[in-house]
């Protein structure tokens, strides 16, 4: 295989037009997978399904190229259920994941996605009918792509199969995939069995590929990061966001995607709220956005306490103007992941504007922390309220980091796509093709 001839079969519930993270990866990779020449098929499910969860996204729409041949598939009975109950107001997030000891969703192994598998595979099998895939790419989450990788690769032992992770599927370290048990043994044992044929895994941090190599011998050396990135048109082609008066002479801070809960933002809207009271000044050289929806609990925070008259909350925005919102920011304010494992994607496109980022920091050993001694703009403080409020007033004094501008440039999605392309042909020479 020569790099201006692959053809490439990509399985991805998360696609065009879902807005969020996940589909933001699958759709850059596509982008530029064909960009480099690269003959591209997607199997996704339909668009109705794509976005129950999430708001139809068109900027992520323009971005997947014609040429690209983009097949559509139902969901299956379990998922239905869930976009159902989304409607009723009821917690579809918590049923589609997070589940308890108790809950029926222990009972749907892996996720509810396992009833849309045959249908994925079924599609699949006619695109490898008529154009011969050289590498199949499964994306997980939801973990029951593994299934459909494996069947596939099963019956094509010529093809590569590449599994791309976002989170970890075993290993103990997201709560929020917590499970009793005996599910965990459950999903150890599958997840070993259907790895056992796979040429090559790719995941987005060195700490998720220290636990794969760990967990599971058959992937001694097939364990590759393949990090999140930012689109380098995006950054180039956006202006910043004109500022209004209500900025002028401030620092703007600016936290772009959605404020969940779990990811404890509530330090740092007490530090804030603590620094108005003891200063009220400091709403006269602050303003900090949360560009995105925020959970309820989040916006009750802000709005009954004086953080309010610092921190503005607006509603989610395309991709573009998100852009211009940071390029037009003083300090780009990052909630790290607890765990140690994982690296919020939107630290890329951080990076990508190339502005100071606020990593407030969960665990001693956050993976951001070695990304932004590279960077050069860092600033990083433990998720703590006093704290917090320290920095902020040394921030407000003394000024801000300088950033090292080269040092994302390895993070652009045209760069990841030709990652996987050499880790494709690396598997490919290991099986003799």
């Amino acid at each position: 295989m020569t790099r201006a001839s692959k053809r490439f079969l990509i399985m991805a519930a998360d696609f065009a037009p879902r807005g969020a993270s996940p589909a933001v990866r699958t759709v850059h990779l596509v982008k530029y997978l064909q960009r480099a020449g690269h003959h591209v098929n997607v199997i996704t499910y339909d668009e109705a399904t794509q976005t129950v969860h999430s708001p139809y996204d068109a900027g992520l729409v323009e971005k997947v190229p014609d040429a690209v041949d983009v097949a559509r598939v139902g969901p299956g009975v379990f998922h239905r259920f869930i976009g159902r109950a989304k409607t009723r107001g009821a917690d579809a997030e918590g049923l589609r994941r997070k589940g308890t000891k108790s809950s029926l969703s222990s009972l749907i192994i892996p996720d509810p996605h396992v009833a849309a598998v045959g249908s994925f595979v079924r599609a699949a099998e006619r695109v490898i009918a008529n154009e011969a895939p050289d590498v199949l790419l499964t994306f997980c989450y939801p973990f029951s792509m593994n299934i459909v990788g494996a069947w596939l690769k099963r019956r094509h032992r010529d093809m590569v199969w590449i599994a791309d992770y976002g989170d970890p599927w075993t290993g103990g370290v997201f709560s929020e995939l917590s499970r009793p048990g005996w599910r965990r043994a459950v999903d150890r044992r599958l997840e070993r069995r259907l790895l056992g044929n796979v040429d090559a895994v790719t995941v987005t941090t060195y700490p998720t590929r220290n636990l794969y190599e760990r967990q599971f011998e058959s992937l001694a050396g097939k364990v590759h990061v393949m990090p999140m990135g930012f689109d380098p048109e995006d950054v180039r082609d956006v202006a910043p966001e004109a500022r209004g008066a209500e900025q002028d002479g401030k620092v703007v801070m600016v936290h772009a995607g959605r404020i969940w809960k779990a990811r404890n933002p509530f330090p740092f809207i007490d530090a804030v709220a603590g620094l108005v009271e003891k200063d009220p000044s400091i709403a006269k050289r602050l303003k900090i956005v949360f560009l995105g929806d925020a959970d309820p609990p989040v916006l009750e925070a802000v709005a009954r306490s004086r953080a309010s008259e610092v921190i503005e909350i607006r509603a989610r925005v395309p991709v573009r103007d998100s852009i211009a919102a940071m390029k037009s920011a003083d300090v780009l304010l990052l909630f790290g992941n607890r765990g140690g494992i994982q690296v919020p994607g939107k630290l890329y496109e951080y990076m990508g504007v190339a502005r100071p980022i606020l990593l407030l920091q969960e665990c001693d050993h956050d993976p951001v922390v070695g990304l932004l001694d590279e960077y050069g703009g860092r600033i990083v403080v433990a998720n703590e309220a006093a704290a917090i409020a320290d920095q902020l007033e040394e921030t407000l004094s003394r000024g801000l980091p300088a950033v090292n501008r080269d040092a994302s440039s390895r993070y652009g999605w045209d760069a990841i796509s030709h990652s996987l392309v050499g880790i494709a042909e690396q598997a490919s020479s290991r099986l003799g093709t």
